[in-house]
Parts: structure tokens; C-alpha cells; sequence
């Protein structure tokens, strides 16, 4: 069976990986130029920024099991965490189940699952309308490709732009994430921040497998981004810079910045993942179930043992 995947995040990559493996004739196209989705790693020169999920957690069987079969492309980290609040004293944070990263950046996981798949980065998909027995997805530049199902991994709202779903309750709280050069002169690698804007900051150059100079990444909270989301970016960097001022930390020169609009899924779908099976269409993606990468990765899993046992 020919098959179209929108999106080459952890759902797409997991889905198009396994559906390689059973014998059908896989595509994944995906619009930005990079695998991973918020499985990101921004690189500069001799840099590089985990500016998107800083980690991955694995509560389910499956979930780790994937895991133990790709440990070339990920790592267990084990860092020394600490909670932040200005002017207060800070402590150490224990973290009670192990974390993960992808190695030598967190999409590596995805490259991993997609290493035998036929992807195409920089091909956004406009439109899917089910056609004859199947599906005729369009491209932005034009063009236009049948197959016999077509299943979008992206987020809520472009999937419902793309096909008839409704996930106009689907809700997501947004964020900021600013990132740059360092001096590396901290005890500490990654921390929780309490009463800031800031949620959560760390130092990427120290998670394994990463060849990079002193880099830190601070992470806005939700509430915070929600507040400022449609306010210029060239004003949010400042007051981000200044609450990471306020706990005592700066940047060598001037840091990046970047604003996720679907950064955690904070009210999710009523079902993990929906199928049309007359339009021969399917979804599914964190909005499935929850915030959390292993949440977007599940979502995929229940779609794929529904669609082998009941479609195939």
C-alpha cells in the first residue's frame, strides 16, 4: 500500500518506520528543513542550542523499547539540576525516572527512524481530498501525488486545514525559548526557575554527545509566552535577557531567540489519534494526548495497531 506521512516528528518518523518495516510504500514530507520537529537543535558556528524539548522521559513499554533499539542516536542524561529563583538561595532538584537526549542533537532520534524511509524536507503539503480509492495530496509549489492513505502528524491546526477533522478544541500554550554564548563558570547544568518568566534553563554543550563551546538555553513559562505572544520579538529577547540577568547569568554577545506556537499541548483531543476510513485519511500527534514526546509518539502507536489490525 502506498503511503503519504505529513510531518517528520517523532509520530511521522515512528509511523513511517514502521509501516517501511511491514512492506509499504512509504513517503514522509515534511515543510521545515530538519527532521524532529520540537525535537530541535539549533547549530552556529562551533555552537549548538537544544532550543526546542530539552529531554525525553519513556513511561511506556513500547516507548522504551524504541529507545533501547536506536541507542546510537540517543543517551540517558543525568545532570545536575537545581532550582533558581532571584534572590533566593537555590537547591538541588532530584529527578526520580531517567531522562533522555537525542545524540549529537535531539532530532537524531527521528534520522534514526526515518534512516531507510523516502522523506522530502521543504515540501509543504496545502491540501489532502480523498480521490477514487484514495487520496491526492497538493503541494504548495504546485504539484500533486496520489496514494492510497495519507496520515498528518502535524499540529492541530494544520491538520484540520489539511483534512475534515475537527480539533478546533485542541488547545496549545506557546513559548520562548532564548539561547546563546556563554562563559562556562556554573556549577549546575540545567534548572528549574521559579517566580520569572523564565521556566527552565540549561546548558546544552553539556549533554552528551555534544561538540560545542559554552551554550545556555532559557526557556519562557507558558503563562508568560500566552501574555506576550504577539508582541515583536525584538522587544520579548530583552525582558528575557533580564530575568536571566536577575538570576545572575548573561550571554557573551547578543542570543537568538525563537517563538514556538505549539510549544505544549495543554487541552488535548477527546480520542489519541482520529482515521476516516471511506476517505482513507488519518491523524494523530501530541494533540492526541498530552504535551510530552512520548504523548505524540503514542498517539502514533494506538494509530498504527488500529490501522493494521483493522484496515490492512
Amino acid at each position: 500500500m502506498r503511503v503519504g506521512i505529513v510531518g517528520a516528528g517523532i509520530s511521522g518518523a515512528y509511523l513511517a518506520h514502521e509501516l517501511t518495516a511491514a512492506g509499504h510504500e512509504v513517503s514522509v514530507f515534511e515543510k521545515s528543513r530538519g527532521l524532529g520537529g520540537r525535537l530541535a537543535t539549533r547549530r552556529g558556528e562551533g555552537l549548538q542550542f537544544d532550543h526546542g524539548a530539552p529531554f525525553i522521559t519513556a513511561r511506556t513499554g513500547r516507548f522504551k523499547q524504541v529507545l533501547k533499539g536506536h541507542q546510537q542516536s540517543t543517551a540517558e542524561w543525568s545532570p545536575k539540576v537545581t532550582t533558581l529563583s532571584a534572590g533566593k538561595k537555590r537547591y538541588k532538584r532530584d529527578w526520580f525516572e531517567p531522562h533522555y537526549v537525542g545524540q549529537p542533537k535531539m532530532s537524531a532520534l527521528c534520522s534514526s527512524l526515518l534512516s531507510s524511509c523516502d522523506v522530502h524536507l521543504q515540501h509543504q503539503v496545502v491540501q489532502v481530498r480523498a480521490e477514487g480509492r484514495g487520496c491526492r495530496v497538493d503541494f504548495q509549489e504546485g504539484a500533486t501525488q496520489l496514494f492510497d492513505w495519507v496520515i498528518s502528524t502535524a499540529p492541530a491546526e494544520q491538520t484540520a486545514a489539511l483534512m475534515p477533522v475537527d480539533l478546533s478544541h485542541v488547545a496549545y500554550d506557546p513559548s520562548f525559548a532564548v539561547f546563546g554564548e556563554i562563559e562556562d563558570h556554573v556549577s549546575f547544568d540545567a534548572a528549574v526557575v521559579l517566580d520569572s518568566p523564565l521556566a527552565w534553563i540549561e546548558f546544552t554543550h553539556r549533554k552528551p554527545g555534544r561538540v560545542s563551546r559554552p551554550t545556555l538555553v532559557a526557556q519562557s513559562t507558558r503563562s508568560w509566552a500566552s501574555d506576550h505572544f504577539d508582541v515583536p520579538l525584538d522587544e520579548v529577547k530583552p525582558q528575557l535577557e533580564l530575568a536571566l540577568n536577575e538570576l545572575g547569568l548573561s550571554f557573551i554577545g547578543v542570543p537568538a531567540i525563537h517563538r514556538w506556537r505549539y510549544a505544549h499541548v495543554s487541552k488535548p483531543h477527546d480520542e489519541p489519534f482520529w482515521l476516516d476510513a471511506d476517505r482513507k485519511m488519518a491523524a494523530c500527534g501530541d494533540w492526541g494526548l498530552g504535551p510530552t514526546v512520548e504523548d505524540a509518539f503514542s498517539s502514533a502507536h494506538q494509530l498504527l495497531e488500529h490501522w493494521l489490525q483493522q484496515i490492512t
